[in-house]
């Protein structure tokens, strides 16, 4: 837009200049060409190397002076050289400044001698008066369409950032559902060291008691094998069950389901379960689903192996801050001292919860319930 500006003021300058020549003696066209140069000079030392407002203000005024002297001594038509500086004092900053050169510019020209008659005032002042109505007109263009450059410009910086915010925040989910991952993996890894490391250190001694028992007292060997037997049957049942727990039935959009979690305890232990939810429910970043989910069969686990319950229940709350989930049961309450201790699995689900900024509570009445709560932000976030 500066670019056709400044084109626009020079042509003001260059074809008024070259129209006049025609009218002018060969005598005079010497000292003409030098004072169209003067007025070039001054309108680009205005434009290129002054920025000073008021400096600004002194140069624009000059050269209006000086276009009117020109128009006064070569030609009528020349007062079109002082609508050039017109073009760029409309500009300025300063609205003083601008009405200031107006009203001067707009007395100068009615002060010329060629304008004296008032059919030549009334023409001169009419076309003054519509040269500053169209670059007016041209300024405010122009001003709307450098607010909208610069607006969209906005925009797609802030677009940038939103795509930036928004990678930054899958990252985060993955990282999230990474750390889920490997504690999970080292949790099985301990239960299988646990228990079925246990269990089968004990089978391999029960065997090696068979294998010297059976030759002196066969019927007692047998009832041996029969106990190893057993011992490698609970064994393959409780692999079976740890790799089921290792991965959701449904790896698709019930992968992680509560209701799926519970039907499956029901079918496999005859136990009652339920699932509640309250409010209205909104979707949930993959990495939160992950954590309820984890934190809710870690509870329904220890439940089953600790408090024997006949009943297992899950409460999900949506609120506009925070979404909670309650597991409860109606078994056995543990002691508030042994809540923590190892075997529970409280320790692993409050790290799960603490990784993405949520809480982790419990409750002893009536019923042992543990309580996940993890925050959520839905100012256009989760749309």
């Amino acid at each position: 837009m500066n670019r056709i500006l400044l084109a626009l003021r020079y042509t003001l300058i260059i074809v008024p200049a070259g129209l006049a020549v025609y009218n002018l003696s060969h005598a005079s066209m010497d000292k003409y060409a030098m004072h169209l140069l003067i007025l070039l000079n001054l309108a680009v030392l205005a434009d290129r190397f002054i920025r000073k407002e008021a400096l600004l203000f002194l140069f624009y005024a000059l050269e209006i002076v000086y276009a009117l002297w020109i128009c006064e001594i070569y030609h009528p038509m020349l007062f079109f050289l002082s609508f050039s500086p017109m073009l760029m004092y409309l500009r300025l900053p300063r609205p003083v400044l601008r009405l200031l050169l107006l009203g001067g510019h707009a007395g100068l020209l009615n002060l010329l001698p060629e304008y004296d008659a008032l059919s030549g005032q009334i023409s001169a002042n009419l076309m003054f008066a519509l040269c500053a109505a169209l670059i007016s007109l041209f300024q405010h263009s122009a001003g709307t369409q450098l607010e909208t450059i610069q607006l969209y410009d906005e925009i797609r910086w802030k677009h940038y950032e939103l795509e930036e915010a928004r990678g930054r925040l899958r990252e985060f989910a993955q990282q999230v559902e990474n750390a889920a991952q490997l504690e999970e993996r080292n949790r099985i890894s301990r239960q299988l060291h646990d228990e079925l490391g246990h269990r089968l250190i004990r089978v391999k001694i029960m065997l090696e008691a068979a294998l010297h028992t059976v030759p002196a007292d066969p019927s007692k060997g047998l009832s041996m094998l029969e106990q190893i037997r057993d011992q490698v049957s609970a064994s393959l049942e409780e692999m079976r069950s740890t790799v089921r727990r290792l991965k959701p039935a449904n790896a698709s959009s019930k992968g992680y389901s509560l209701e799926h979690l519970l039907e499956e305890v029901g079918r496999e232990t005859g136990i009652h379960t339920s699932l509640k939810i309250l409010g209205e429910p909104y979707a949930l970043y993959p990495s939160m689903e992950i954590v309820f989910y984890k934190n809710a069969r870690e509870a329904v686990t220890n439940a089953l192996k600790h408090g024997q319950p006949g009943s297992i229940s899950i409460e999900l709350t949506y609120g506009d801050k925070e979404v909670t989930m309650k597991v409860s049961n109606d078994g056995r309450l543990p002691s508030e001292s042994s809540l923590f201790e190892k075997g529970m699995g409280l320790a692993g689900m409050k790290e799960r919860v603490q990784l993405i900024g949520g809480r982790l509570e419990t409750e002893l009445a009536p019923h042992f319930a543990v309580i996940t709560g993890l925050p959520v932000r839905r100012n256009n976030e989760m749309t």
